[in-house]
């Protein structure tokens, strides 16, 4: 009997033990069974939102890629407002949408986003939008705390061939910047270092007694000449003389406003051989200066030919003014020694480059729409863009502006009744130029305008604005 009792006490103890122990693990066994549901269920729901996001970046991206030829602006607004239409995606709010322009290297499989303030980079072929969101999962409620996804989406463009017309404004306005006649649009200590650049660059022999910095002379010409010591000099080009020189610093207008009336040296001479005496045939050794901002758009130009592809295509055509405008070469093609040769020149054989006012001396501009069309309908490939761009300091008359505006409907013609279309951009490289005209004179065609800073290179706004792209868009990320 005292067997038995024992017994049932200890299953009675077991029994206690067991109720005891489940009531402990039994809230644990639950809890973590709830835990791995959630999980389990959230991260089905975290793949869906994952998917919706992306479908929500992928159409922002594609809709950014697809404009991207019509420049920045227009895509990033067109990305944005795909983004705005798909904020809400399902069960999640596209939230943080991030939209970058930039470059996609087929090869390396990166991006590299636009840095305007950086160095000239890659054309702009893709976009690239990132955004967030914030699904609703159970975790969240558990651990108080929301678990935000994050995807980037990556569009690009294939591009076309290009076939290129590059207008060179040469009118006598390009050496603005490097003489005294700027002094309304940069400080005149600018003006005068670049004056004095020119100078260095003629390497001009002692002539008399004259000194780089002005001195004050009255008096007759002939007083004057023989005070500077130039009485027994011979003048040194062909076109001029001392006396056209002595009568330029008596009356210019530029000059007094300066404080240099009637002061002569070498600064006022070299101001004067490039506003009375700036041609080839009466000044012949200003090519071998650093006239700007004609310096800089050569440059530029030179800068903008290593990043043509063997696709690409182009020729220059040279805006003397008058009926003297240039093709180099003749006709579009991939080679560009021959457009370097003829703009740059090269100072140890003595083959001349172009200089400001090389052989017009007026400010009109003639036959640009005229050159383009020819260029383009005679050379142009069916498959490649079509494209020109003026680059000027757009320094011109009225008449010569009015003329432009006119000249420029032959292209709008072609477009109208010409299934291949020329688009006509502008860059002012002078931003007291007549911006507003040319602005007008490129949305004739759709083109665009851009007024860069002075003696700033610029190539990476011709390799952006001159693009062209397939219409075919593809997520590459």
């Amino acid at each position: 009997m005292l067997l038995n009792l024992l017994k049932n006490k200890m299953l009675s103890l077991s029994y206690h033990r067991s109720t005891g122990s489940f009531m402990v693990i039994g809230p644990m066994l639950i809890i973590v069974f709830l835990s791995f549901s959630a999980i389990f269920i959230d991260t089905g729901m975290s793949s869906v939102a994952r998917a919706q996001l992306r479908s929500a970046t992928d159409a922002a991206a594609t809709a950014g890629v697809g404009v991207l030829a019509n420049g920045h602006g227009e895509a990033i607004q067109a990305a944005t407002d795909a983004a705005n239409q798909n904020s809400s995606v399902g069960n999640i709010m596209v939230e943080n949408v991030v939209i970058e322009i930039g470059f996609w290297d087929k090869t390396t499989k990166t991006f590299t986003p636009n840095d305007p303030a950086g160095p000239p980079g890659n054309i702009d072929n893709a976009v690239r939008v990132t955004a967030e969101a914030t699904p609703s999962l159970l975790m969240n409620q558990l651990i108080s705390k929301a678990v935000t996804v994050r995807h980037s989406s990556i569009a690009t463009l294939a591009t076309k061939p290009r076939d290129i017309v590059l207008v060179l404004d040469v009118l006598p306005v390009t050496s603005r910047f490097s003489r005294l006649e700027g002094y309304t649009t940069l400080p005149v200590e600018t003006l005068i270092n670049n004056l004095q650049a020119v100078y260095t660059a003629l390497n001009l022999p002692q002539l008399g007694n004259m000194v780089w910095t002005p001195q004050l002379l009255m008096g007759s010409n002939a007083s004057i000449i023989t005070a500077l010591g130039l009485n027994s000099v011979s003048y040194p080009y062909p076109g001029g003389s001392w006396n056209n020189y002595v009568n330029y610093v008596k009356t210019n207008a530029v000059l007094a406003a300066n404080g240099y009336a009637n002061r002569y040296g070498y600064l006022t001479f070299v101001n004067y051989l490039q506003t009375r005496q700036f041609r080839y045939a009466d000044t012949p050794e200003l090519w071998k200066t650093p006239q700007e901002p004609l310096t800089t758009m050569k440059n530029s130009i030179v800068a903008f030919f290593d990043t043509l592809t063997a696709d690409d295509r182009v020729v220059l055509f040279l805006e003397y003014g008058g009926s003297s405008n240039q093709y180099v070469p003749f006709q579009l093609q991939n080679d560009t020694t021959e457009i370097k040769n003829l703009i740059l020149g090269n100072i140890p054989l003595n083959r001349p480059g172009r200089q400001a006012g090389h052989i017009y001396p007026g400010t009109d501009v003639v036959g640009i729409a005229g050159g383009i069309w020819f260029q383009l309908n005679l050379y142009g490939r069916e498959e490649a863009s079509w494209t020109a761009v003026f680059i000027t300091p757009a320094q011109l008359s009225a008449a010569s502006i009015s003329n432009l505006k006119a000249d420029v409907n032959l292209l709008k013609l072609n477009n109208d009744f010409n299934d291949h279309k020329i688009t006509l951009h502008t860059i002012v490289v002078d931003p007291s130029g007549d911006s507003a005209s040319m602005q007008e004179v490129a949305a004739v065609t759709g083109g665009t305008n851009t007024v860069v800073t002075p003696m700033t290179l610029f190539d990476n706004v011709l390799e952006n604005i001159t693009a062209n792209y397939a219409n075919e868009t593809e997520i590459v990320e």
